[in-house]
């Protein structure tokens, strides 16, 4: 249930200097992509009102040496930045401009750099969760297995919203009971449903005429609270989009990745340039790359349509991911889930989709969300 913009994804990054810095650690990163939040803020790059924590001008000064820092802080205040990240295997800082940059930007922020670390320019628009699917689904929006199983990577929603995400997967606790799990926008309305709702399959903005008869999944269990506000009041590392029902039609559903794959139980932590793929109701199975990482607060608008209304919710500790072919995902894939194959030739389960557009979409990693529930990976379930 995400609004993906479509636009192009353009990377600015030399080869030269790929090749000349590649070891910058974490701990420079970090403090180069804070320092750089820092500018972008007081600077309004944005788009928003934002705070204006000052910054360090000799940094900022030394960075944009190559490309003349008042050139440079025009094009950006004019082209807008949607998110910053980083990127530790290739030793750059990733920034991600919200209105491509022209050729005469990119020719002069081709040499931007600080110390180890590399400055990279990727384009991708500002993000929106908890929509209706803009998009006509590019495969069937939900698959049954050998006929009779609902598969994950199909589609879910509240029972009385017209409304559509993705089951990413098939959970068990301790002592055997199931459940499933999708984003808070998917299964709790970005906090607003009730506990207990019914969560149906498929999804009501995909019931028709002649196809399968809706049925309950499941009712929701529980959410993890998405708070909004300033992220100097509220702590953005506590707001990770995810939720969970507990299954009522255990006989009904398979843990299979609708006919592609079954989910792991084995989790893995992401890494940077890492290949992954996901199976959701818009778009099924695609792959894409991991590009950065993002230590620092983003915020995302969170739509609540059930009231007409909206916030602002800051996430952090996330990973993006560009598609490395079409569209990694869109609208009615969030709550997919995202797995990788192991140098040993194991998949494993990495992270869940919660936002993006048609080339940068946002995943929250699984250890994180499994963490919380106190749930593990189940497989093998009416296969």
């Amino acid at each position: 249930m995400l609004l993906f913009q479509q636009h192009g994804l353009a990377t600015l990054l030399t080869a030269e200097m790929k090749g000349s810095v590649l070891n910058a650690t974490l701990d420079e990163l970090k403090a180069l992509v804070a320092e750089l939040t820092n500018w972008a803020e007081t600077k309004g790059m944005f788009g928003d009102s934002r705070v204006e924590p000052g910054y360090n001008e000799v940094v900022i000064q030394d960075a944009f040496r190559s490309a003349g820092l008042q050139s440079a802080t025009a094009s950006l205040q004019d082209r807008r930045i949607s998110y910053m990240g980083l990127n530790e295997a290739n030793s750059s800082v990733v920034v991600y401009i919200e209105k491509p940059l022209r050729k005469a930007d990119r020719d002069a922020l081709k040499n931007v750099a600080h110390g180890n670390c590399i400055v990279e320019f990727h384009h991708a628009a500002r993000l929106t969760s908890g929509t209706l699917p803009s998009n006509a689904p590019s495969v069937p929006p939900y698959y049954q297995y050998n006929s009779d199983y609902y598969t994950c990577g199909s589609s879910v929603s509240v029972a009385n919203e017209a409304s559509a995400g993705t089951l990413g997967c098939l959970l068990v606790d301790p002592t055997g009971l199931i459940y499933a799990l999708s984003n808070n926008h998917v299964f709790a309305g970005n906090n607003y449903c009730d506990i207990g709702m019914q969560i149906i399959a498929p999804g009501q903005f995909d019931i028709k005429a002649n196809a399968l008869d809706p049925f309950t999944l499941g009712h929701l269990h529980r959410a993890i609270p998405l708070i909004d506000g300033n992220p100097q009041i509220v702590d953005a590392k506590t707001n990770i989009d995810a939720a969970i029902i507990k299954v009522s039609a255990q006989d009904r559903i398979s843990s299979m990745q609708r006919h592609h794959y079954d989910t792991p139980t084995a989790v893995a932590p992401i890494m940077p340039n890492m290949v992954v793929e996901k199976v959701g109701r818009t778009t099924g199975r695609t792959t894409g790359v991991v590009t950065s990482y993002h230590p620092t607060p983003q915020n995302i608008r969170c739509n609540i349509p059930r009231h007409g209304t909206f916030k602002i919710v800051h996430f952090q500790d996330f990973w993006a991911v560009k598609s490395q072919a079409g569209i990694f995902s869109t609208g009615g894939d969030s709550g997919s889930l995202v797995t990788a194959t192991l140098p040993d030739g194991t998949r494993a389960g990495v992270g869940m989709v919660f936002a993006g557009d048609p080339n940068i979409s946002f995943i929250v990693p699984l250890d994180k969300v499994l963490g919380y529930f106190g749930l593990t990976l189940l497989a093998n379930h009416n296969i």
